[in-house]
Order: C-alpha cells, then sequence, then structure tokens
C-alpha cells in the first residue's frame, strides 16, 4: 500500500508524521503559517501608530492635566512638581 498526500494526491512519498502532508505540502502549510502572522504583527503595528487613536490619548491626557491643575489650584493643594519632592 503506497502512501498518498491528502492535500495534492501524489502517490508513493514519505508523509510527514505530525501534519500528515507530502514534503511540499508541509512547507506550504508552514509558509500559509507564516504569511498569516505575518499579516497579524502588520496590523499590531498600523494599530499601535495608528495617528487618531494616538491623538485621541493625547487628548484626554491634557483633559485630565488641565483638571488636575484646576483642583490643586482650587483648593490649595500640591501640584506634580510640588509633589515629585515629597516622594
Amino acid at each position: 500500500m503506497r502512501q498518498v498526500c491528502p492535500e495534492c494526491g501524489v502517490v508513493g512519498v514519505r508523509l510527514n508524521r505530525q501534519s500528515g502532508l507530502c514534503p511540499r505540502c508541509t512547507e506550504l502549510m508552514h509558509l500559509n503559517e507564516e504569511i498569516a502572522f505575518n499579516e497579524i504583527l502588520q496590523a499590531e503595528r498600523e494599530a499601535a501608530s495608528d495617528e487618531g487613536t494616538i491623538a485621541g490619548i493625547r487628548r484626554e491626557r491634557d483633559k485630565m492635566r488641565q483638571r488636575n491643575s484646576r483642583l490643586a489650584r482650587k483648593f490649595g493643594l500640591n501640584g506634580r512638581r510640588e509633589r515629585k519632592g515629597d516622594r
């Protein structure tokens, strides 16, 4: 009985134990996995450097800094600079 690759149907080649595929199909499978992983990495990189998201976070931070500054002045509390030396 000769082995047959379930992916491409080639007869008489040695099949990989883990994948159950011929060497060519096994390498193609690995290539496709690497391409998919590369696409995931690219999408994560693009999401991390999205200017709109970064600008929104920066606006939120500036808003909180302004709010904290107003509270500190209103109630006579130490601001960020004065508190740095208290640690």
